[in-house]
């Protein structure tokens, strides 16, 4: 069996001088309409796009150069040279180009990073927008570094340890109760003072590696007014899909979704 690996990145849109993650909202019907025809440099790409259960939005694609375009080609079964009765304007779309953005997680998984610059091309033209594709950032101090200010942190609790620790009021612990409670906290920031706090960033990810809670997010603001995302979840996953091409050599598309759309569930 043959694999295919995807790394996630983080997808922005500008909004008025900032950008942001891509929301379902910024969709466009264009977007949508189905299968579409786009030339970038030498090659030529045939996509299809569609928004999955107002939660993931999918691309994929076949693309491959029209030239060079030989007047022959060898034929073995006659072992010479014949005819080609390709013409230049057809195209033999060999290769292929998987990518979802997942809108809840706000990243987008690819199996080509050199095929960034053209997805930032393709949405800029359909989005009538500027857009850039940014890895997501691995080291804590790094991403501090990079930022002037904190817009919000978010985490998934595992266990108790608000009420272990008394971060939570007295009226909130007596809605939770004392009992192991699961959820979801975001806290949004608007405090350049924070980046200067490392000692936050370090408890936090402490917190996260004791297994007290998962999957921190941590957006901050840089000097160029662009969202820096920081993802404990995500930033050490790479997806591996194992597949069978066809006869063709190509890889079946419904097949590489539904398998991606398993793993991507449980990043």
């Amino acid at each position: 069996m043959d694999t295919i690996k995807f790394t996630n990145f983080s997808l922005f849109i500008k909004e008025d001088f900032n950008f942001r993650a891509l929301a379902i909202n910024d969709l466009t019907d264009i977007m949508l309409q189905g299968n579409i025809t786009f030339e970038d440099g030498e090659n030529l790409y045939y996509l299809n796009i569609e928004l999955i259960d107002n939660k993931y939005l999918w691309l994929c694609a076949r693309y491959g150069n029209p030239s060079p375009c030989p007047k022959e080609i060898y034929d073995k079964n006659i072992k010479d040279f014949d005819t080609n009765k390709r013409t230049e304007n057809q195209v033999e779309m060999r290769n292929q180009l998987f990518a979802l953005y997942d809108f809840d997680k706000s990243l987008l998984f690819c199996n080509n990073s050199r095929k960034t610059s053209f997805l930032e091309k393709y949405f800029r033209k359909l989005l009538d927008n500027d857009v850039i594709i940014k890895t997501v950032f691995v080291d804590i101090e790094t991403f501090r570094d990079k930022i002037k200010e904190i817009r919000s942190i978010k985490f998934k609790s595992l266990s108790n340890i608000f009420t272990q620790n008394g971060i939570l009021n007295k009226a909130f612990k007596d809605v939770l109760g004392d009992n192991d409670v699961n959820f979801e906290l975001t806290l949004n920031y608007n405090f350049p003072s924070f980046v200067d706090k490392i000692d936050l960033f370090r408890r936090l990810k402490n917190i996260v590696a004791s297994r007290q809670a998962e999957n921190l997010i941590l957006i901050g603001i840089d000097d160029n007014d662009f969202e820096q995302v920081y993802n404990t979840g995500s930033f050490s996953k790479k997806i591996e899909i194992f597949y069978e091409p066809n006869e063709e050599g190509l890889k079946d598309e419904k097949y590489i979704l539904k398998e991606l759309l398993e793993k991507v569930a449980n990043v």
